[in-house]
């Protein structure tokens, strides 16, 4: 933003919001496959189960702060896997391509 001219202010012009959104995906395959055809005989007990991904939405809103009307908003839809430690960092990516989509520069 400041490569646009747009400046840090106490007493800002516009503001901005954003919001991080998420819940558990629907679409996480089961990866149990029983390999004993005759099941019935010699039943399993394995309860274990693939972590769910993470669904998540990050949303970026740039506010008139008089007015309080929305001059643009962004926003970007990704995949989280669990316990993983580079999320944070594709978060951050998604955020900079938001903005990589903002075109308009400071008067």
């Amino acid at each position: 933003m400041q490569a646009r001219g747009y400046q840090l202010s106490h007493d800002p012009d516009l503001t901005i919001e954003y919001e991080i959104s998420s819940g558990l995906s629907q679409n996480t395959p089961n990866q149990f496959h029983n390999q004993n055809p005759y099941n019935w005989y010699f039943p399993t007990y394995d309860y274990r189960a693939r972590p769910q991904d993470v669904e998540a939405m990050v949303e970026i809103e740039m506010i008139e702060t008089d007015s309080r009307k929305t001059v643009w908003t962004g926003s970007a839809d990704l995949i989280l896997r669990p316990r993983r430690d580079d999320n944070v960092d594709r978060i951050e990516q998604h955020i900079l391509e938001i903005f990589s989509r903002f075109e308009y520069s400071a008067r």
